[in-house]
């Protein structure tokens, strides 16, 4: 690769491509633990905004032959327990790719013990969720608060200092590349063991190349659809319930 990649599904598998042809082995967030890899790809996904879409992503990395760690709030404006969104995430597990818990230290207790216990808990009902325990974990927006859980028993945390000797850090973030260290990649003197951060809302529409517009356009639409639709099919029940002019309302009905 010789310019950083479009953000589009196409420019994400060229993406991906580039580095399995520059002989990168993309793993999972979960194999970090293993410092003896090298020319090594961890790939991680934060979902930040929204659930909806995200398998197209997933779906290209399958066929690609690579899997990675999607990190999925409990606490964020969509609801990962839905009907729907559930479905979404059992399907990227069945299709070899990892959940992890992305946790919001806003909406944790202040207390240590009782935010520990919180993280307990919410690991636990993901894992209820995709039907397999949730080994690993990541800060949403880490730059907010100190972070009490990066070396916690029992699980990984792809920021644990312990992790991060010789490791080179990318991201998408806010949908821009905050300089060109991707490319260092696939030139003449690669890092040997690469953390990138994908959001794969951030690459559903590449036909939209404004950030903000966006931001308004694209990720408001997948953002709400789910709600719209799920509105439009209350609107026949409401309908039908329609008041009887011919009978009272006990205040118990109202």
């Amino acid at each position: 690769m010789m310019r950083m990649p479009d953000f589009a599904l196409d420019g994400y598998r060229t993406l991906i491509s580039g580095f399995q042809q520059a002989d990168y082995d993309i793993r999972k967030v979960s194999a970090m633990s293993d410092l003896s890899l090298s020319r090594v790809l961890f790939l991680r996904h934060d979902i930040d905004f929204h659930l909806y879409g995200v398998n197209a992503i997933a779906e290209i990395e399958k066929d690609l032959g690579c899997r990675a760690t999607y990190y999925v709030l409990l606490t964020g404006y969509y609801n990962a327990l839905c009907s729907e969104n559930a479905q979404i995430l059992r399907d990227l597990v069945g299709m070899g790719h990892e959940i992890g818990l992305h946790y919001d230290l806003e909406c944790y207790p202040k207390d240590v013990e009782q935010s520990l216990a919180r993280l307990r808990r919410d690991t636990s009902i993901l894992s209820d969720v995709i039907g397999q325990p949730v080994r690993t974990i990541s800060t949403h927006e880490p730059f907010r608060f100190p972070d009490p859980f990066l070396t916690l028993d029992g699980y990984l945390h792809p920021q644990d200092p312990r992790l991060q000797e010789g490791l080179t850090y990318a991201s998408d973030s806010c949908r821009m590349w905050r300089d060109e260290t991707l490319l260092r990649c696939f030139g003449s003197d690669p890092p040997n063991r690469v953390l990138l951060t994908a959001h794969p809302e951030l690459w559903l529409d590449g036909s939209v190349n404004d950030r903000s517009d966006y931001l308004m356009n694209v990720v408001f639409s997948n953002a709400t659809c789910q709600l719209k639709d799920y509105l439009e099919k209350r609107g026949p029940i409401w309908e039908r319930h329609r008041p009887d002019p011919r009978k009272g309302r006990k205040p118990s009905e109202t």
